[in-house]
């Protein structure tokens, strides 16, 4: 329950209990959302997923996880399947999250580098770089 006496969303508790377990090991969440006002204003893209989170390393240089939490059992519309298609033909790492435990579990698999000491090569492959500022 929250502090108005509603009840929590599924969605809702998803993504508390991420962000929480990120905000622990220094991510920081950036709330995306798409806005628009036809013919007047524009802001994100369509199928953008809820959360940028980034974790900010050595020489401004930043890890970028984006996130879509759901409610346990709830898929992707089609808006997000084809943002989530582009920035991973990028490069880019893109979670749906429906399950905190196994979103755990996952993240421990894919970055446990980032806190066991040892980021030799993920950090210094920017690190030879100039960037002329």
């Amino acid at each position: 329950m929250d502090t108005v006496g509603k009840k929590e969303t599924p969605e809702a508790r998803v993504t508390r209990e991420v962000k929480a377990f990120l905000r622990r090991r220094g991510w920081r969440a950036i709330r995306m959302q798409r806005m628009a006002l036809p013919g007047q204003f524009s802001s994100g893209e369509p199928g953008i997923p809820d959360y940028l989170f980034l974790r900010y390393g050595e020489r401004g240089v930043a890890v970028a996880l984006w996130i879509e939490f759901k409610a346990p059992g709830h898929r992707l519309g089609p808006k997000q399947i084809e943002w989530r298609a582009r920035e991973r033909d990028r490069g880019a790492e893109v979670a749906v999250v429906d399950d905190p435990a196994f979103f755990m579990g996952w993240y421990e698999r894919q970055f446990s580098w980032l806190h066991d000491g040892h980021v030799v090569g993920q950090i210094e492959m920017f690190a030879g770089e100039d960037s002329g500022a």
